[in-house]
C-alpha cells in the first residue's frame, strides 16, 4: 500500500494497528466526526473550525483542519464548527 495515498479508514486496517492510538489519526478522526454531526445538525458544510484550549491534540486539529476545507482558530471554549 502506497502510503502517500492513505485515507484515515486505511489508518485501521488490521495491519496498521500501530497507528490506531496515534494522535494524527485521533485528531482526523475527530474532524470527520464534527463534520458529519455538523452536516446532520445545519444541512450544509462548516467553513470554520475552534479548538478549544483544552484540548489534547489542539495543534493536530488546528493543523489538519485545511485537509478539509476549515479555516481554524484557538478558543478558550470548547471545540466547535462554525
Amino acid at each position: 500500500m502506497d502510503i502517500s495515498t492513505m485515507t484515515v479508514g486505511d489508518l485501521f486496517m488490521e495491519d496498521n494497528y500501530d497507528w490506531v492510538n496515534d494522535e494524527e489519526a485521533v485528531a482526523f478522526s475527530r474532524i470527520e466526526e464534527l463534520i458529519r454531526n455538523f452536516i446532520k445538525t445545519n444541512g450544509k458544510k462548516p467553513t470554520k473550525i475552534y479548538v478549544g484550549n483544552d484540548e489534547e491534540i489542539q495543534s493536530y486539529l488546528l493543523w489538519f483542519s485545511a485537509s478539509y476545507g476549515l479555516k481554524s482558530e484557538p478558543t478558550k471554549k470548547t471545540t466547535y464548527l462554525e
